[in-house]
């Protein structure tokens, strides 16, 4: 296993270039990669500075591929080369896709789809008071722009989530 740091040139566009990574992680996981998005510096609401990339060797140099545009351009700072994982590293967390906080129109399109199956639809309003980070993106199949929410989760021995790993989520991720 190898992991890779991008960090945005310019801070102010933090979330817009890690979502295009996000993007092309999305792009290579859903041609059967397995890549993993870490960010080390998460701290509560916010996710950091600092986007990791794990996965494959291979896999992290068809990605840098993709986001070469963003690197040459000055946009992203490449921390370092790929670089193996610590053999120390343990798991401790994993982010998944965050669909507790959602919007009016996700509401409404649930309560139809649960009325086209002959369902009652019930809507819980979300328990927790903060908002998880989210990234803008556009989806591949409808071209809509829509916010993914993230959400750390700690990571418990012989569960595995799989919410969100087309883009990177739901993967165990080491702490190094």
């Amino acid at each position: 296993m190898h992991f890779v740091d991008v960090s945005p040139a310019v801070p102010g566009m933090l979330y817009e270039l890690f979502a295009r990574v996000l993007m092309a992680v999305h792009k290579r996981n859903a041609s059967g990669a397995a890549v993993a998005i870490d960010w080390p510096q998460w701290s509560g609401c916010h996710l950091g500075s600092v986007m990791r990339l794990i996965g494959g060797q291979g896999e992290l140099q068809a990605l840098l591929i993709l986001i070469a545009p963003l690197l040459e351009s000055d946009l992203l700072i490449l921390k370092q080369g790929v670089t193996a994982v610590p053999v120390d590293a343990k798991v401790t967390h994993a982010f998944i896709r965050d669909q507790s906080q959602t919007s009016p129109s996700r509401v409404r399109r649930l309560a139809r789809r649960a009325e086209l199956r002959g369902e009652i639809f019930n809507f819980a309003e979300p328990q927790e008071s903060f908002q998880n980070p989210a990234l803008p993106v556009f989806s591949a199949s409808s071209q809509q722009k829509f916010m993914l929410r993230v959400k750390r989760v700690d990571f418990v021995e012989g569960e595995t989530p799989s919410s969100g790993r087309a883009f990177g989520l739901g993967f165990p991720i080491p702490t190094f």
